[in-house]
């Protein structure tokens, strides 16, 4: 919940969408770690992680990853891939040949986003997960490493900081986005080699804003929910002091000392 969906919008939109208008975000910018390729029922394949399935030759899955790759191969390039992965999930030759861009978040409006995400998609994670009050899923879903979805806050977040000095890994911070847009969207035209012009910067701006993204269909689920299911919700920071107690901004504050010692850069306000 790091601004993910913005910044899939924002890039494909400065490479000049690549693959056409941006019309279904999840096959024109696969997910490979949970979206079913083309042509495979939701039934058949559920949140499946292809990156750790294509390391098997024997997977049972090999049929539809077979799918995917052909889906991926008649695409042009330049080629976007979302991932919610680990660094260390990654094949070797990913890691070589590919350029990645790692967007952080203070962790305390990371929990809140993740509490209305899990609230927003009911279908996806079930009455039980979606019906929590806050404290609860803070308590037994952001914090228990083994139910939280990839795992702790800090502990991805460092482990990408161990690439803070590779020449294909750039880190952006949501609360720098938010605060300078055109800053740091002329910081990944420069990270992506682009010569952009400031008609195409004010272009992808427009496309890539607030009121934009929240009123546009395609970034939102409820094709899939019947109700609710926005994507883009707030896109504030600071939410999270109308939900934290003191107890757990303490708690977190520990977390962002740790990440901090790490090298990152974590901002709690603009």
């Amino acid at each position: 919940k790091s601004g993910t969906t913005w910044l899939q919008n924002m890039i494909y939109e400065l490479l000049d969408c690549p693959n056409g208008p941006l019309e279904n975000m999840f096959r024109q910018i696969p997910w490979l770690q949970a979206e079913p390729p083309v042509g495979i029922s939701q039934e058949k394949i559920e949140a499946v992680n292809y990156l750790q399935l294509l390391k098997t030759d024997n997977s049972p899955m090999k049929p539809v990853l077979e799918i995917l790759q052909q889906q991926i191969e008649t695409m042009n390039s330049p080629r976007i891939f979302k991932l919610h992965a680990y660094w260390g999930w990654l094949p070797d030759n990913v890691k070589e040949t590919c350029r990645f861009i790692y967007c952080y978040r203070n962790p305390k409006d990371v929990a809140v986003s993740y509490w209305h995400h899990i609230n927003s998609l009911r279908f996806a994670y079930g009455d039980k997960a979606a019906d929590l009050p806050f404290p609860k899923f803070f308590d037994e879903i952001f914090s228990d490493e083994n139910v939280c979805e990839y795992g702790l806050w800090e502990n991805q977040v460092m482990d990408w900081l161990k690439n803070a000095k590779k020449d294909n890994v750039l880190f952006l911070t949501y609360e720098d986005l938010s605060e300078n847009t055109e800053r740091e969207l002329r910081k990944i035209a420069s990270f992506l080699r682009l010569d952009v012009t400031d008609e195409h910067v004010a272009k992808v701006l427009n496309a890539s804003s607030f009121s934009t993204m929240k009123n546009d269909p395609k970034f939102s689920t409820k094709h899939k929910t019947g109700s609710g299911g926005d994507i883009i919700r707030k896109g504030k920071v600071g939410n999270w002091k109308d939900y934290l107690t003191e107890e757990q901004s303490k708690m977190l504050d520990g977390k962002i000392e740790m990440v901090r010692r790490a090298g990152g850069y974590i901002r709690c306000t603009l």
